[in-house]
């Protein structure tokens, strides 16, 4: 009995090094940010403010994501394992924020927080902005994890996959919709179910592409073999989007008037759910090609040759 009750003392001890962070987080959010309303003991009107909301929430749910990988060891010092797990979830906790600035600044380029949601009240924005947060939280677990706890290995990682990913998620609003920025600004909400799938597709294709462990490599030949599989990756992804439009039977030119800019009339949810239907296609598409790319293991047909 005494042993369940010290876990549980030990459960709740962690537990609350975990609020913690998130509680780092809301003050580092309301002095970069600049929020007012999300103050340290203020309660958040989330009738009031969606899209600020949306967007506090989804970093808070990213950071989550980002901790997900953390392996606690309690041993007969648990001083021992705290400082560790404090150690460990103060490096992701910095890798995460950083992450989030970095691409923020690369994907929505000329598109402020303060503009878009303090202003302009824009759920849109917030919405892209919600499937950056759980991709980067996602990739930050993986990178942590294929680390080793190794903070040398962890230099070389995480400015890796900023690297990959950035550029991945840049094709959409460079060839899939040119006019990508002006919609969102334009509070255009199915862009952004579109961009939100494609993200999060092209999400599931890079952490494929960081799953596949070759076996006795060094950090060059992993950087290396990762680069390959994301390659592969990359020509997969379109060919499941061309294959899966054919099944489907998807009519080009009614794909292409997802995007017009809404009016207040009853097109606007034939328009949302033709956004909603595309983001679902690319993620779709996104998970299929991570499948193929990481799932797929061909060793025993070496080794029996």
């Amino acid at each position: 009995m005494n042993d369940l009750f010290d876990k549980l003392l030990i459960r709740l001890l962690f537990a609350f090094l975990f609020c913690f962070f998130l509680f780092l987080y809301k003050i580092a959010h309301q002095f970069y940010y600049q929020e007012k309303r999300f103050n340290f003991f203020n309660r958040i009107q989330m009738a009031q403010h969606p899209s600020q909301t949306l967007f506090f929430f989804s970093r808070l749910m990213g950071l989550s994501l980002a901790f997900y990988q953390i392996q606690i060891h309690v041993t007969a010092i648990p001083s021992e394992a705290i400082l560790t797990t404090f150690l460990e979830m103060m490096t992701l906790f910095l890798l995460y924020c950083l992450s989030c600035l970095v691409i923020e600044s690369i994907t929505l380029y000329g598109l402020g927080h303060k503009e878009e949601i303090l202003r302009k009240k824009n759920m849109a924005y917030s919405m892209y902005s919600f499937s950056h947060s759980i991709s980067i939280g996602m990739i930050v677990a993986v990178i942590f994890k294929y680390s080793n706890y190794s903070f040398f290995n962890l230099i070389f990682l995480w400015p890796y996959s900023l690297v990959l990913y950035g550029p991945i998620n840049k094709i959409f609003s460079l060839l899939i919709h040119p006019q990508f920025k002006k919609l969102i600004a334009e509070k255009n909400i199915p862009i952004s179910f579109s961009a939100m799938g494609h993200n999060l597709g092209t999400t599931f294709i890079l952490i494929g592409a960081f799953y596949t462990i070759p076996e006795n490599q060094n950090i060059e030949f992993y950087l290396l073999h990762v680069l390959m599989n994301l390659v592969l990756g990359a020509l997969i992804y379109p060919i499941f989007v061309f294959l899966l439009g054919k099944i489907l039977k998807i009519d080009e030119k009614e794909h292409s008037i997802y995007f017009t800019p809404q009016e207040e009339n009853s097109e606007d949810n034939i328009s949302l759910g033709k956004g909603l239907f595309e983001g679902i296609y690319y993620l779709s598409c996104g998970l299929m090609s991570s499948i193929v790319t990481s799932k797929i293991n061909f060793d025993a047909l070496y080794n029996f040759q």
